[in-house]
């Protein structure tokens, strides 16, 4: 019999430990259908809602239920914002989205484009928005690209005969994106997309995320949404395309369906969320499609 690769895709970790059973250094933790795997304390991490990620001794990422986190607790000597102690050993309890990358300074980027190391520049548009916006019907609009790169996302969209204005920090990738499209009606911008002038909110209609949540230090990802918010007006729109993998310490810094859900449902009425399965290769399984609206300021 010939095997083949099955994708699976997961709303949140892969594996959430429902109860656990402390050891020493290491514990086992019981998933769904008593499927039983062994960690080790020194693999966990917290997130920004206080809740304990690993990894199993295999590699598997995992999330602790509201229950097992109890349980964790009720056996430690004790804990900190930042470390746990069991049976007299201390164990770092760092952030789950972190990076010593220093993806907050231009010239880093700059650099990855002078090198040619881009690997998520398709060069294309994402098969996202050249998909789902033929159905979407949306009208003429002004639209805004964050971290617009070497611009094939705003050369699409302005093509649909939209008002775009892409935005990127880095200037290599700027002149990148103007040799590549010499005659664009797109207004290319050179700034850092979390300074954004302040005469700027309000005036879009849509908002385009593709690479920039990915790009940016995870610690700014909150900052990012609001400034999604501030720039469109009371009805406008934010089309997405996001990358659903397990978090890493370099860019693409990856989320989960949980975190961005989680991150963005305050500010936006989510109109469709869904997996695509029309991937560029070597994405397949990774691409999470988001169509939401703004919601009014309370």
């Amino acid at each position: 019999m010939q095997s083949e690769p099955v994708g699976v895709e997961v709303f949140d970790e892969p594996l959430i430990l429902q109860s656990l059973e402390a050891g020493t250094a290491n514990w086992t933790g019981v998933a769904a259908y008593d499927f039983d795997v062994d960690f080790a304390l020194a693999h966990l991490r917290l997130d920004e809602w206080d809740r304990i990620h690993g990894w199993t001794q295999t590699g598997v990422p995992f999330v602790l239920h509201r229950t097992a986190q109890e349980e964790l607790f009720a056996a430690l000597d004790e804990f900190t914002d930042d470390s746990i102690t069991f049976q007299g050993k201390t164990y770092d309890l760092p952030p789950l989205l972190q990076s010593t990358a220093a993806v907050a300074n231009s010239e880093y980027w700059n650099q990855r484009y002078h090198k040619q190391e881009t690997p998520w520049d398709s060069g294309q548009p994402s098969p996202i928005f050249t998909k789902l916006l033929p159905g979407l019907k949306i009208p003429k609009s002004r639209v805004l690209i964050l971290g617009a790169g070497t611009g094939a996302d705003a050369q699409f969209f302005a093509n649909q005969g939209h008002v775009v204005t892409a935005v990127d920090f880095s200037s290599a990738a700027l002149a990148l994106a103007q040799k590549n499209h010499p005659h664009s009606s797109v207004r290319w911008v050179e700034k850092d997309v979390l300074r954004l002038p302040e005469d700027w909110n309000g005036q879009f209609d849509l908002v385009i995320e593709h690479t920039c949540y990915c790009a940016i230090l995870p610690s700014q990802r909150n900052a990012l949404v609001k400034v999604w918010q501030k720039m469109l007006h009371d009805q406008g729109q934010l089309l997405g395309t996001f990358f659903t993998m397990h978090a890493s310490d370099q860019p693409p810094f990856g989320a989960s369906e949980w975190e961005i859900r989680k991150r963005m449902q305050k500010s936006f009425q989510f109109l469709f969320w869904g997996r695509w399965n029309e991937s560029l290769p070597g994405r397949e399984g990774k691409e999470l499609a988001v169509f939401a609206q703004r919601r009014k300021a309370q």
